[in-house]
């Protein structure tokens, strides 16, 4: 399994702060990082804020920078810290703020 990153993102446009910004989904595959694509890797250094799922590895984890902020979400079959309408607005609300926000999921992005 290969992880990937989705092709729907916002387009940055730097003059406009409310466009500036992006969310971009990243599937952690397995977790293993060395399975991540190179613009996978890049977003979540590239991150202000990394929302991430149980089936997130540690490896993964670990590429992103120590002042990126970081919300678990939990997303195991029977445990979720915040169902997913309530993470689609919490992506929303910091890419208002012009935060450049990555959804890491485990697996695939869109499963």
């Amino acid at each position: 399994m290969n992880a990937n990153i989705s092709a729907t993102e916002l387009p940055a446009h730097e003059n406009d702060p409310q466009t500036r910004c992006r969310v971009s989904l990243v599937g952690a595959g397995p977790g293993d990082p060395d399975l991540l694509t190179v613009k996978a890797a890049r977003r979540l250094a590239q991150a202000d804020v990394v929302v991430y799922d149980t089936l997130v590895g540690d490896g993964v984890l670990a590429l992103i920078p120590p002042y990126v902020e970081c919300i678990y979400v939990g997303n195991e079959a029977s445990n979720h810290s915040l169902p997913a309408d309530e993470i689609t607005l919490q992506l929303a609300a910091e890419t208002k703020r012009g935060r450049r926000d990555v959804r890491a999921h485990g697996s695939e992005p869109f499963v």
